[in-house]
């Protein structure tokens, strides 16, 4: 997602800028992080996602 949205990509890259360590939380902190207070809070296209467990 990241690689084709630059608006993903900034704001991951802002995250870890300001401390967000993506491998060494467990992935709750992560989903929580990266997506309920990262990407779900931007104005971006529809996208479809498989998650397979």
């Amino acid at each position: 997602m990241a690689c084709t949205n630059t608006q993903v990509r900034d704001t991951l890259l802002e995250m870890q800028k300001d401390g967000m360590r993506f491998d060494k939380d467990n992935e709750r902190t992560i989903w929580h992080a990266l997506f309920l207070r990262g990407i779900f809070q931007m104005a971006i296209p529809e996208q479809y996602w498989v998650i397979d467990r």
